[in-house]
């Protein structure tokens, strides 16, 4: 794929207690951020792997790309068919720098892992977990 990904952790559990504690794990780890508020701040994508600045990037998982993906308009398989190295980035920065998104990424989050700064997902600001 031309925008590398993290790979997601599969996990089973033996008994349901052991869900539980992982849930609660997971709602721990759990953060969200604005994405116009990184944009605001110079945030970009970089170098085919992550979203962010010097300071504070950002990963992604499939899910999450796949989300970004749509947010922007976006074919997430056309970003795996780009062999041009580079081009991804270029596309990705291109949408979201796009002046018709704006208002509408002011209003949106990336849902992410903290410990692995891996971005999972994206809600709109107003929703309630």
């Amino acid at each position: 794929m031309a925008f590398n990904i993290e790979k997601t952790k599969e996990t089973a559990f033996d008994c349901v207690e052991g869900m539980m504690t992982y849930i609660e794990q997971e709602k721990q780890n759990t953060s969200r951020i604005s994405i116009g508020g990184l944009l605001r701040e110079g945030a970009a994508f970089q170098g085919d792997v992550s979203f962010g600045k010097s300071d504070y990037a950002l990963k992604f998982n499939l899910p999450g790309l796949d989300d970004v993906c749509r947010l922007l308009g976006l074919y997430s398989p056309m970003l795996e068919t780009l062999e041009k190295a580079g081009l991804a980035l270029e596309v990705l920065n291109d949408r979201i720098y796009s002046k018709s998104l704006q208002e509408k990424l002011d209003r949106t989050q990336f849902v992410f892992d903290e410990p692995s700064k891996t971005v999972l997902g994206v809600v709109s600001e107003s929703y309630v977990g």
